[in-house]
């Protein structure tokens, strides 16, 4: 893995599963929406500005903080997105290492009712901070999940979440 590090990259990726389906790196969309690697050669071998990863696993170069602060504002979902973003507007490389993690992720699992709602409503409140200009594409990102949920749960309690201003 040491032959992969260069003085030119101050971000590292591995390739992280979720049950048993690469979900990061991915490449990010308008919106915040992800689409997956085919493989992983396919993440390996991938260099465009669009690239994005989850924190888990991320090695940092120390230097990076000297003038970044992760905003506060954003709890959990959309962070890592944002993070990855940032870095890329200033100039910063993504490198995805070829190691392999395992890791739980909401998306790909079926989370126990009341969690899958307490889930959801940070989604939905950190969505509204990142979104906050931009109301179309608040509602298409939390809609989406919001209906995925409702009818994964059969249910109409995430639709009327998202319904709700809070």
């Amino acid at each position: 893995m040491e032959k992969s590090l260069s003085k030119d990259n101050q971000i590292y990726v591995p390739l992280i599963y979720s049950n048993n389906l690469l979900i990061s790196p991915c490449v990010l969309t308008h919106g915040h929406c992800t689409k997956k690697f085919n493989d992983e050669q396919q993440a390996l071998n991938y260099n465009y500005n669009n690239i994005s990863a989850i924190n888990s696993c991320m090695v940092i170069d120390i230097d990076v903080f000297k003038d970044y602060r992760y905003d506060e504002n954003i709890f959990l979902d959309g962070i890592d997105h944002q993070f990855v973003s940032d870095m890329i507007a200033h100039g910063k490389k993504l490198k995805v290492l070829d190691y392999k993690c395992n890791h739980s992720f909401s998306g790909t699992e079926v989370p126990p009712f009341k969690s899958a709602v307490t889930r959801f409503k940070i989604f939905k409140k950190d969505y509204k901070y990142i979104f906050r200009n931009n109301r179309t594409e608040y509602l298409k990102l939390v809609g989406k999940r919001a209906l995925k949920l409702s009818a994964q749960y059969k249910t109409l309690k995430f639709l009327l979440l998202l319904l709700k201003g809070d």
